[in-house]
């Protein structure tokens, strides 16, 4: 075996363990449906840190950001050339659309208090200007 198939069996296990460990199934069979996708092991990868250490419990706006971006992967699946492509040393961008367009997915709620204050607004507003200006 190869060193990938080893990281990406791994991958797998921890994918499976956690899936089971907090009810995670529907994830699980959306995770199936675009795992044909170049790039898409690196989304399965992230399943391994949606335990948080200390409590053992789901981080929950990781799952909320998994599920949007599986949801965008379903929903265009024909559009995507690729997912989780480094950009820099430190970033990735969620998908590569045909013609090299770049997809970043948010999944908020913007019902959330925080969203719906001015300065919550303004950390968005400044995240997302950051993000940005690294792809640039």
């Amino acid at each position: 075996m190869t060193d990938e198939a080893i990281q990406v069996a791994d991958a797998a296990y921890e994918f499976g363990r956690v899936i089971a460990k907090h009810n995670l199934l529907k994830l699980g069979w959306k995770y199936v449906r675009v795992a044909d996708i170049p790039g898409a092991t690196k989304i399965m990868k992230d399943f391994s840190s949606i335990t948080i250490k200390k409590t053992g419990k789901a981080n929950w706006n990781l799952v909320k950001g998994l599920e949007g971006e599986l949801d965008y992967a379903i929903r265009f699946k024909d559009e995507i050339v690729e997912a989780r492509r480094p950009v820099g040393k430190y970033r990735e961008i969620d998908f590569v659309l045909k013609g090299n367009v770049f997809a970043e997915v948010k999944n908020y709620n913007w019902n959330s208090p925080f969203y719906r204050s001015e300065r919550g607004m303004k950390i968005t507003k400044a995240r997302l200007l950051a993000q940005a200006k690294a792809y640039l």
